[in-house]
């Protein structure tokens, strides 16, 4: 991947060389050949290697901006390819201790930045950086004796940009801490005004105002900092001509001084895309930042789970939209044990089991063998409690690497394995565990995704399984033939059906019910 990465810089700063050498050769060329015309000289001017120059130039050129482009894509890809890899992988793995919106929605934003960093910042800065020192040497082989005008003026160049990359980042942090000190504010007051007559404090409302102007204040000089910088820009380079002025005598004024003059009096248009790439570095974050770097393990006193395990709720539910959508439920699951809770839909069952998960907010209480839930980070929680959820999601891969990331040591004997107890015995073969699932793959059909949610539940090494409506939309006879499965699953584990229907087919023992009519029953195994 860094080959790629060196590779492309090179191709790029050769497509830059070549382009610049090609019309800089092409104009002397056009121009000569005028000359030697009407000089009348044509007979003795060599035009062959020349023009060869000039079309292995364009070679050049063409060869190195497509290869550049090519192996720029490629790294950006690899590059992005690995971004997704790794956080999947540490979502799966419960590496980040964050929620499962908060991992899509950090994905997009990296994945974006990730993108745009290439073609916004980069890219715009080494082609300002290149064209000005390929115009310095040019011009300093052209008229080698203001050679320091060139070289001066590139450096001033440099430091103005310098500059103002680091005022722009400062003054942009400030605006935005501004901006999000009055949103903070803002939202306060609008919490604390419930009541009609609040929003009558005056003292509120001039804080609030306060704040927005400065906000405004802040942004708006961070805003007119790129005219001016370009209005700085623009000025030297009107005063440097006065140098390459007062450096030609009347023997050396050709035609020839007004390029130099142009490029100085230019300097505004060329190095726009320069000034507008630092503008865009600062609304970047630091990727290094928020990469995947796991959080800190707030947790590291909670004790290891050890058999039997012992799952106490207290009142628990979990919140998706209010607190009163479900009555808590109060229950003891000792394991290794099979149990069931059931209810009508709409009351709260599967937002139980993503707040055990933490996949949702959570209230009431929840111990692990005596150790609250609340002491483990997302990582432990991942390690003692594996959820199937309802309606899982089944990625674009092989049906190994889908597998797999419920447990990523195991072999493809235990894939199989788990297939043949989870109803996919036509898929329990070892080269069938290469076969692509999803986009350009097979079709699955919602049962076979169905089962194949419990094959990973199957592999995963928690002592707490969750499964969310394990059976609903299987036919009864594939219902019966999965039933072996989770009695063996509950011989080691304590196994957590959630449904909203009951199997009558078991014999069961209620152990809780609640209010909202949800149902906790113990089956015998």
């Amino acid at each position: 991947m860094k080959t790629r990465a060196a590779l492309s810089l090179v191709l790029l700063f050769t497509h830059l060389v070549s382009a610049v050498a090609l019309l800089g050769l092409s104009g002397w060329f056009i121009a000569a050949c005028a000359l030697a015309g009407q000089a009348g000289v044509l007979a003795g001017f060599n035009y062959v290697i020349p023009a060869a120059i000039i079309r292995f130039l364009a070679i050049i050129r063409l060869a190195s901006g497509y290869f550049e482009k090519y192996l720029g894509h490629l790294h950006l890809l690899d590059s992005l390819r690995q971004i997704r890899f790794d956080l999947l992988a540490s979502v799966f793995r419960g590496g980040l201790d964050i929620q499962q919106a908060d991992s899509a929605r950090t994905l997009q934003q990296q994945t974006e930045q990730y993108a745009a960093l290439w073609s916004a910042v980069v890219s715009p800065l080494i082609s300002l950086g290149s064209l000005m020192v390929g115009l310095a040497v040019l011009l300093t082989f052209l008229f080698p004796n203001v050679a320091w005008v060139w070289w001066a003026f590139v450096l001033i160049v440099a430091a103005v940009l310098v500059g103002y990359h680091q005022i722009n980042s400062r003054w942009t942090a400030q605006a935005d801490a501004a901006q999000a000190e009055y949103l903070r504010a803002q939202q306060r007051w609008l919490r604390t005004s419930v009541l009609w007559s609040m929003t009558d404090d005056q003292q509120t409302r001039q804080d609030l105002e306060r704040k927005a102007l400065l906000a405004g204040q802040y942004r708006r000089r961070q805003l007119n900092l790129m005219p001016m910088t370009e209005a700085l820009l623009q000025t030297l380079g009107l005063v440097w001509t006065l140098p390459v002025l007062m450096t030609v005598t009347p023997q050396g004024l050709t035609p020839l001084v007004v390029v130099p003059l142009m490029i100085l009096v230019s300097v505004r248009d060329w190095s726009l895309p320069g000034v507008s790439a630092i503008a865009q570095s600062a609304l970047m974050p630091d990727l290094s930042q928020t990469d995947s770097t796991p959080l800190t393990n707030t947790a590291s006193h909670a004790t290891e789970v050890t058999a039997p395990v012992t799952l106490t709720l207290t009142q628990f539910a979990g919140e998706r939209s209010s607190a009163s959508d479900s009555d808590g439920l109060t229950v003891q699951l000792t394991g290794p044990g099979l149990y069931l809770l059931t209810g009508p839909t709409g009351l709260g069952k599967s937002s139980l089991l993503q707040g055990l998960t933490g996949e949702l907010p959570s209230r009431g209480e929840a111990r692990l063998n005596d150790n609250d839930l609340t002491q483990y980070s997302s990582e432990q929680r991942r390690q003692r409690l594996h959820l199937a959820e309802q309606n899982g999601h089944v990625f674009s891969g092989t049906l190994r690497e889908n597998l797999m990331m419920s447990a990523p040591l195991a072999t493809d004997d235990d894939c199989c394995r788990a297939l043949a107890q989870a109803g996919l015995r036509d898929w329990a073969e070892p080269d069938r565990l290469a076969q692509w699932l999803g986009d350009g793959g097979i079709p699955i059909s919602g049962g076979e995704r169905k089962r194949l949610l419990l094959a990973r539940a199957v592999l995963n090494p928690a002592p707490v399984l969750l499964l969310d409506e394990p059976l609903e939309g299987l036919d009864r006879q594939t219902q019966q033939m999965l039933m072996p499965t989770l009695r063996h699953l509950a011989q080691t584990k304590l196994v957590l059906i959630v449904s909203h229907i009951s199997l009558p087919d078991w014999q069961q023992q209620m152990l809780a019910t609640t209010g909202s009519r949800l149902t906790m029953s113990r089956l015998q195994v």
